[in-house]
């Protein structure tokens, strides 16, 4: 390869490699946004919602073994009663924390608008 084409190939990499990291070299602010704030809610968001499934799951599981003759009428009738009571309860919380969290999060969106 002649001296030129060194020249163009070192070029185009260190173009490349600027590209790449030029948007992690942008500066950032320091302080978190009441945007990001709300947004560190959605944790509770989430594991209500994986508790949701859980119980949905074994709520399947129970008809499952209930279906296949695993499981008495008599064992099985209590256990899908109280499963689908904390399913009711867990997707009522959920759709409450749903709401609050995406209200708090529109109201700081607003907010951190308004002040840029």
């Amino acid at each position: 390869m002649s001296a030129g084409g060194y020249f163009l190939l070192i070029f185009f990499s260190a173009f490349a490699v600027l590209i790449i990291l030029l948007p992690l070299l942008k500066a950032r602010p320091t302080g978190r946004s009441d945007f990001e704030a709300e947004f560190g809610k959605m944790p509770l968001v989430q594991q209500l919602a994986q508790e949701r499934e859980a119980v949905l799951q074994a709520l399947r599981d129970l008809e499952f073994d209930y279906q296949t003759g695993k499981l008495a009428q008599a064992d099985y009738l209590p256990q899908r009663e109280a499963l689908l009571e904390r399913g009711a309860q867990l997707s009522k919380r959920l759709e409450q924390e749903r709401e609050a969290a995406l209200e708090a999060a529109v109201r700081a969106a607003r907010r951190f608008q308004s002040e840029t």
